[in-house]
């Protein structure tokens, strides 16, 4: 018999599996109930204070949108200081590159839904 997660040590990986699972779970649903409804009635996002935090910002959101539809993005983007806008580019280019270094490449799909495209 083939098992799909191996024995690691003695301990079953498909339960630590398990208890990340419920890691995640836990803070999704505290994400849904406390952060998503906010997000929701934001008409813009809050521009950033210095040349750091955008820079920050422009990180996070090239990290963040990986693998989601342009069209989404460009929405998302509308939201957004010009400033922070104009950043993105290059900020996704870093991310892109720093994913071929890891990974060997940095091809995503383009979802438009929670639920991964390609799946």
């Amino acid at each position: 018999m083939v098992r799909a997660i191996p024995v690691t040590n003695g301990t079953p990986a498909v339960r630590v599996v398990g208890s990340l699972g419920g890691l995640l779970h836990s803070h999704l649903e505290t994400e849904e109930a406390h952060i998503v409804p906010f997000i929701r009635e934001a008409k813009a996002f809050p521009p950033p204070a210095s040349e750091a935090e955008l820079e920050l910002y422009a990180q996070g959101f090239a990290w963040s949108s990986h693998g989601i539809a342009q069209d989404v993005l460009d929405k998302l983007y509308e939201l957004l200081a010009p400033e922070l806008v104009a950043k993105l580019p290059a900020a996704r280019a870093a991310f892109a590159e720093r994913c071929k270094k890891v990974w060997g490449t940095s091809q995503a799909g383009s979802s438009r839904t929670p639920v991964p495209d390609w799946l």
